[in-house]
């Protein structure tokens, strides 16, 4: 997509959508990833790695028709929003690279995980609903976030700083844990500031029986209300050492 201000309006695409313009809207549009993955390359199957701003996907599917280690991400990039969609199937369904990101009212569900992934040196693959790589003012708000086989939501700043970033009145379930926040130190000394994580709802499935694990190095400024849905009883955050 090339044009400025496009808007893409009950459609289906068969195939990747790469936003190379700003002020493209996406409504009411199924987009279901390339018919062919496994000779298309890896990718995402909305990208919007340029960072070009103001990309709304709103009321609209995205899944991939058709199986593959290939389709790396549902939706990738930064300075979109995704409003009231359903995302699924890919190995990570959001991969937050940049600023400026919201996700609200969503259903993001069941990831895949391949045996061997390329991207995890032929190990199995790292396979998160939301994946926050790096950057600022992140909301992700009011979404329903299941069946991913690592994290429903991980903020590892594997790529640069992460800062404001509000995790706030989800519901949340599955995974290795749930939800993990760390100062992943690939590229230097990273320190995580402004974390809001508060008044998500647990639903304590997670493989490992816990609900929620916190790196140090993340620093919260508010951090209440998080409760498991069937009990009303707080979720404890475990804390590890830095970097993991």
């Amino acid at each position: 997509m090339t044009a400025p201000g496009s808007v893409i309006d009950n459609m289906e695409i068969r195939g990747r959508l790469i936003i190379q313009a700003a002020d493209v809207t996406v409504n009411n549009s199924l987009i279901t990833g390339p018919e062919d993955p496994a000779s298309a390359g890896r990718g995402g199957i909305v990208q919007n790695t340029g960072g070009f701003a103001n990309l709304v996907i709103k009321n609209s599917v995205v899944k991939e028709a058709r199986q593959s280690v290939n389709n790396t991400e549902c939706v990738v990039g930064s300075n979109f929003t995704l409003d009231s969609s359903t995302v699924e199937g890919c190995i990570d369904n959001v991969q937050i690279r940049g600023s400026n990101v919201t996700l609200r009212n969503n259903t993001l569900k069941n990831t895949v995980k391949y045996a061997s992934d390329s991207a995890q040196g032929g190990g199995p693959s790292h396979s998160d609903n939301v994946q926050v790589l790096r950057g600022d003012n992140i909301l992700i708000e009011g979404n329903t976030i299941t069946g991913s086989q690592n994290f429903a939501v991980l903020g590892s700043s594997e790529q640069g700083s992460m800062m404001n970033l509000r995790v706030r009145n989800n519901y949340v379930d599955g995974g290795s844990w749930t939800m993990k926040f760390s100062n992943k130190t690939l590229t230097g000394s990273i320190n995580p500031q402004s974390v809001v994580l508060a008044g998500n709802r647990f639903g304590g499935h997670s493989a490992q029986g816990v609900d929620l694990i916190v790196a140090r190095g993340v620093n919260f400024s508010d951090q209440g209300g998080n409760v498991r849905a069937d009990t009303g009883a707080a979720v404890q955050i475990s804390w590890v050492p830095s970097g993991g």
